[in-house]
């Protein structure tokens, strides 16, 4: 069937996952379809082996031996030899113009040269003359190739056999495309195919190239094209495999920025058709901006004008006359131009001060003189020639390009035995891709070829685009001529004179001409600190400062201006944050501006009736274009008026004062917070008195669990206490010390545990003792203390500035803190800080940037803020709702804040010298229990250890210390331990001390550990005299003695170990010294006998003691016991008158 072979190719196509190939040949597949039905009802005939459609055309005959009137005249191959054949004349119906036959081609010659052949697809002419021009072109370029003085290598491996030359229609059907490249080019196993169309046709045209792009794409089969519509491709061919003659939008894109550049032109708009391949151009343009390091560009806005009416057009073109676009760069085809041209001059962009800029769609071809009279002179476009003298060249340039690849082909030894010529068939009899397409296409894409009379070089790019084109710059005159102006290339932009709108004798600014602004402000370091101006110039006093005015407007009628400018009651001089960021914006968008202050002074609040009043309601009457102060963004103000983006961030915070010369009456705690007192008073001591107590009364050697001390032992509960605090606080006071030696080691514990918690107090102490700065250290908003101002004493006062932001959140968030702090509210933020530094406020709420910086320029360096910010915002310019201002101002405010710009001034207007902390002033915090549990672990593991030391002891005593009294090896244990020997030495016999037979005991023992039996009176009186001075001093009364119990004292009653010594009547208070320097007690009390005597003094032959007995009538106020120095008893009573 007739349709048989295309819809074979199209299903050995489809076979490839391409969407875009899917849906191009869906489109042209009812295409297809339509043609062949059509194609039925026509005779068909044979011209060699080339088949071909015949139209609808009146029947003609022949005679025998006459070929019969072909609709397609044949163009003779091009043999090697350079001869070429006529062109006969083509018929006008057939689908394809022109075609050569196909000639029988022998792949290998007798010489073992591959013979390779290349097809030709070229523009269809109805002249003779140029059609033989494009034979020899091609014949010239062969030969060039061949016989040429450049020598080239591959004529030794490849013999370019002919080139199969297809005249391609202009607006050619897929049938077309179809079949000139299944009937005359791929049964040839063309290598390339050259496709060469100077058509400025954009459209139809472009759809049918970009199909036939694909398609050889798909078989693997390199191009080498130069089509000028190039640009005017659906969608960019991913997969080709195509080298580009023709500049691309890249290239012209990046002509169109040069020239903005040259005249800094650096805002512009875009506007395109639907034309195929304006994605591309918008994409291009932007790719091409980012290759200019050294300039910025910005695009405004990118339209796409889709509808075709005048008045759609105009109506879609409503939105650039409002913008600020003044240069626009327009991709479009001519026709489509006009429509966009005429709409846009009855919305008067065209005028003096707009600079359109156009591609080469719109310019056309060189031949095309004269403009269409939509088109306002003054423009500029980007142009290369297209004519057919260049098509020839561009040919020959191809042929050449494609030597050079056959050169790189065979200096690569891997493919000698690679074949250049495919195996390609649209009948499914051959391969369905060249493998070696791919290969042979990077060594196409290598080529580099140096070009004469000092052109740039001829090489290719990755994607198979030239590096390196040459551009006209055109310029329609006055006449509506285009003009070459100047010509672009890589290297830079060469250009004459040019003819400007309106015939203007300066090129346009590129940006709107200067509007003026109203500008209204209220006062505020340091966003605004306004200064009164010099009195004699009327003129600011530093460079920064800008005049602005500060009475209101209706003040200033009938006065002179001179004089107003130096009164400071009309006029000002304003500077500060908000000032520098608004003479920034004046410079960028070139306008111009007037400054006056608010009239009522407020900073705008929604009032109960819903009317604004302040800076908002400067800008809801219109009297003002933009507030530029430090006013806040909060949702009741967004929704009457709107913000820019945020240039600082800011929150609602507390200022105070610091208070010096303060030392707190509870310093002496502050070492310790309140948990490490607890731990220490109530628990530690706790724990180390019961653990003293409880050990010695657990210990053998104390207690021994009795319920009674044992003699001689002072030690109870109470006492522990006493010794406790005593090591606590290291007290220089008497105390009594624990017997056992577990009790022992458990005080050293407990002083060791002293010893740090000394000297962690007494180092942390002095931190707290000094003079040192206090405020009101408050959390924040949501402080108790400011919900409950009353129940502090004295009462908080604290307040804000009215009608202002800050006041609006309190007021709807915390009414009652509201309504208590009005009375104490300040007209402005100065007058709060004023007061809160002389003491009449303890705190004053508002915004945090703004108090920061005053607690910075603080000389005394007193103020600080507290607490964490309150409802977070930012401040922000503001401007009347659906203001054409914003969006520009928008754009600067992000520009500035990625540039760094707003940091400068930030840091410029913001630095103070002084930088408070918001923590306490306090140079040490208090020990939490958390630093002090070493201490505590210290302490426990004594009280640990001193149970393991009790386990010990009581080992010894059950189980050692028998033994070591049996075996008699204590004698050197008083070395070593004196609580050990007395543990041996007091052993079960020598318990009798407790009965009668105490003082024998003692005297017995003293005489045995002296090894002298004589000694034992002496002993025995020596500690019944001990006896008796531990009573009376225990008692502290007098002993009243009568002579016979005095007789008793004798050493006849002494002398015996078996007799008991009767205690003295002890019945009256007295006055005990002992004197431990001489051997004698002393009292002051009389001593009483049964008659008063002298004095008489007898000695004791028996005794070899002296005795003095008191003579009858005499009184003593004054006794003395006398102590022998030998026996250490009591041997003499003396009294002394």
């Amino acid at each position: 069937m007739r349709f048989a072979m295309p819809t074979s190719i199209i299903l050995n196509v489809v076979k490839r996952p391409n969407l875009l190939l899917y849906s191009s040949l869906a489109f042209f597949t009812v295409t297809l379809l339509i043609s062949s039905v059509q194609s039925r009802r026509r005779p068909t005939i044979q011209i060699g082996t080339t088949s071909a459609s015949l139209a609808s055309t009146p029947a003609t005959t022949s005679t025998p031996g006459q070929s019969l009137p072909s609709s397609s005249s044949s163009i003779q191959p091009i043999p090697v030899n350079g001869s070429a054949s006529s062109i006969t004349s083509p018929s006008l119906d057939h689908p394809f113009n022109q075609v050569n036959p196909i000639l029988p081609i022998h792949r290998t010659s007798s010489t073992g040269i591959q013979k390779i052949v290349f097809g030709a697809i070229l523009p269809t002419t109805i002249l003779k003359t140029l059609a033989r021009k494009y034979n020899k072109t091609l014949q010239d370029a062969v030969d060039a190739l061949t016989k040429g003085r450049d020598q080239h290598n591959f004529i030794n491996y490849f013999e370019i056999a002919n080139a199969n030359v297809v005249l391609m229609p202009l607006n050619p059907s897929p049938t077309d495309v179809l079949h000139n490249l299944c009937h005359h080019l791929l049964p040839n196993g063309v290598s390339t195919i050259f496709y060469m169309t100077n058509s400025d046709t954009y459209g139809t045209n472009a759809a049918a190239t970009q199909y036939l792009m694909q398609l050889t794409g798909y078989l693997g089969i390199p191009m080498i094209a130069w089509n000028a519509d190039n640009m005017g491709l659906a969608q960019r061919i991913s997969d080709s495999r195509i080298l580009q003659l023709a500049p691309s939008l890249e290239h012209q894109a990046s002509a169109m920025l040069s020239i903005a550049r040259r005249y800094s032109w650096h805002v512009f708009s875009i506007i395109t058709s639907s034309i195929g391949g304006h994605e591309d151009f918008v994409r291009a343009v932007r790719d091409q901006i980012l290759s200019f390091e050294d300039f910025k560009f910005n695009i405004l806005d990118i339209f796409t004008i889709k509808k075709r009416t005048p008045a759609e057009i105009r109506l879609e073109l409503d939105k650039l006359a409002k913008s600020e676009a003044r240069v626009i760069f327009l991709y479009s085809t001519k026709q489509e131009a006009q429509k966009i041209l005429e709409a846009a001059s009855s919305l008067g962009i065209t005028g003096k001060n707009y600079i359109w800029i156009v591609t080469r769609s719109i310019v056309g071809t060189a031949s095309e003189h004269y403009a269409p009279n939509e088109f306002p002179p003054g423009m500029l476009g980007i142009h290369f020639n297209t004519s057919h003298w260049q098509l020839l060249k561009e040919i020959e340039r191809a042929v050449t390009i494609y030597g050079y690849a056959l050169d790189l082909f065979v200096e690569d030894g891997s493919n000698l035995n690679k074949s250049l010529s495919p195996n390609l068939s649209c009948n499914g009899s051959g391969d369905s891709r060249w493998e070696n397409g791919d290969l042979f296409f990077k060594y196409l894409r290598s080529v580099k070829i140096k070009s004469k009379y000092g052109k740039s070089n001829l090489e290719f790019n990755l994607d198979g685009t030239l590096k390196f084109v040459e551009l006209d710059v055109m310029n329609l005159n006055q006449g509506g001529i285009w003009e070459k102006i100047g010509v672009w290339t890589e290297q830079g932009l060469e250009i004459k004179d040019i003819t400007w709108p309106a015939n203007s004798p300066v090129p346009p600014q590129g940006v709107p001409e200067k509007f003026s602004l109203k500008v209204t402000f209220l006062e505020e370091p340091p966003f605004v600190i306004i200064m009164p101006p010099d009195e004699e110039t009327g003129a600011c006093k530093t460079n920064k400062a800008v005049r602005c005015r500060y009475a209101p407007e209706a003040q200033l009628i009938g006065v002179n201006k001179t004089l107003a400018y130096r009164n400071p009651n009309y006029y000002r001089c304003c500077s500060g944050f908000c000032i520098d960021l608004l003479e920034k914006f004046a410079n960028d968008l070139r306008f111009s501006y007037e400054l006056s202050r608010v009239e009522d002074g407020a900073w705008g609040v929604l009032s109960q009736n819903r009317t604004w009043n302040g800076l908002i309601a400067e800008l809801l009457d219109h009297k003002a274009d933009v507030v530029a102060t430090s006013i806040k963004i909060n949702s009741d103000r967004q929704a009457y008026v709107d913000f820019t983006v945020p240039f600082l961030e800011t929150g609602i915070t507390i200022l105070v004062a610091k208070r010096t010369g303060i030392i707190s009456p509870k310093a002496f705690l502050e070492p310790f917070d309140t948990h490490s007192w607890i731990m220490i008073l109530l628990i530690s001591i706790q724990i180390a008195v019961f653990s003293i107590f409880l050990f010695e009364w657990l210990s053998p050697s104390g207690y021994n669990m009795g319920m009674k001390p044992p003699k001689g032992h002072k030690f109870s509960l109470f006492r522990t206490y006493w010794l406790v605090w005593a090591i606590l606080f290291g007290a220089a006071v008497p105390v009594n010390c624990p017997k056992g030696l577990t009790a022992r080691f458990m005080s050293n514990v407990w002083a060791t545990f002293a010893v740090v918690f000394l000297a962690i107090y007494t180092a942390n102490l002095a931190a707290f003792m000094i003079t040192r700065e206090d405020y009101h250290d408050f959390s924040g908003i949501e402080d108790p203390r400011l919900a409950n101002p009353t129940k502090v004493k004295p009462a908080l006062k604290f307040g804000t500035l009215p009608s202002g932001n800050t006041e609006a959140v309190l007021k709807r968030n915390k009414p009652q803190m509201h309504a208590y702090m009005r009375k104490y509210n300040r007209s402005s933020s100065e007058l709060g800080v004023k007061a809160v530094r002389k003491g009449d406020l303890d705190a004053f709420i508002y915004d945090a940037v703004v108090l920061d910086y005053y607690t910075g320029q603080d000389n005394d360096c007193r103020l600080l803020t507290v607490g964490s910010w309150y409802a977070m915002t930012g401040y922000g310019f503001a401007f009347p709702k659906k203001s054409k201002y914003l969006n520009k101002f928008n754009e600067k405010m992000i520009e500035y804040r990625e540039n760094g710009d707003l940091e400068r001034l930030r840091r410029f207007w913001f630095q103070g010298a002084c930088k408070p902390t918001r923590n306490k002033g306090k140079l040490s915090k208090p020990l939490d229990v958390n630093k002090f549990m070493s201490a505590f672990l210290l302490l426990g593991c004594g009280i640990l250890l001193t149970i393991i030391i009790l386990a010990i002891e009581h080992i010894y005593f059950h189980y050692f210390r028998k033994p070591i009294i049996n075996n008699g090896t204590d004698g050197c244990l008083n070395l070593v331990s004196m609580s050990i020997a007395k543990s041996l030495s007091n052993d079960d016999n020598s318990r009798l001390s407790r009965g009668n037979n105490f003082w024998t005991s003692m005297a017995y023992n003293d005489g045995l550990n002296k090894n002298d039996c004589r000694n034992m009176v002496g002993g025995l009186n020596r500690y019944k005299a001990e006896h008796l001075l531990d009573n009376i001093k225990r008692s502290k009364s007098f002993a009243h003695l009568n002579e016979d119990e005095m007789m008793r004292f004798q050493t006849s009653n002494w002398s015996s170990s078996s007799s008991t010594v009767p205690y003295p009547r002890l019945n009256q208070p007295h006055y005990l010294h002992k004197d431990m320097t001489h051997n004698h007690i002393t009292t002051n009390d009389p001593f009483y006998g049964r008659d008063s005597t002298s004095i008489c003094t007898t000695y004791s032959t028996s005794t070899g003691l002296r005795e003095r007995r008191i003579k009858p009538g005499f009184t003593s106020n004054k006794q003395t016991f006398p102590l022998d120095k030998s026996t250490a008893a009591i041997t003499e009573f003396e009294t002394v008158l």
